[in-house]
């Protein structure tokens, strides 16, 4: 897959991050196309790695951010939903790098599963 898969979400923290302010309404469709593109790749990296539950939520992000079927919701709820997505973001870049960095390939206990 990436040699550095890790770095798959630092764009999707900048641009999630960048979300939680008073952007024009482009930046939504924006953010929706970039997030399904990245989350797709982050995705690809979880099944490569054998994980069970992060292809599920990640694939639940993919259908929440859908640039095609929208969901409608207030700015409110979608500023908790960035939130959110913000440390599910973080915590997978941290499971990902783990199992990189780890020198038999073999990903630490809790990312195998997570």
């Amino acid at each position: 897959m990436h040699r550095n898969p890790q770095m798959l979400h630092l764009p999707a923290i900048v641009l999630l991050i960048v979300a939680l302010f008073p952007m024009p309404a482009g930046y939504d469709l924006f953010l929706r196309i970039a997030l399904c593109m990245l989350f797709g790749l982050i995705f690809a990296v979880h099944i490569e790695r054998g994980a069970k539950v992060w292809p599920l939520i990640c694939g639940a992000v993919i259908v929440l951010y859908n640039p095609i079927i929208r969901v409608h919701l207030t700015r409110a709820v979608w500023f908790g939903i960035h939130l959110a997505t913000i440390i599910m973001v973080v915590i997978s870049a941290v499971i990902v790098w783990r199992a990189h960095t780890r020198k038999d390939g073999v990903p630490f206990h809790i990312g195998r599963w997570f």
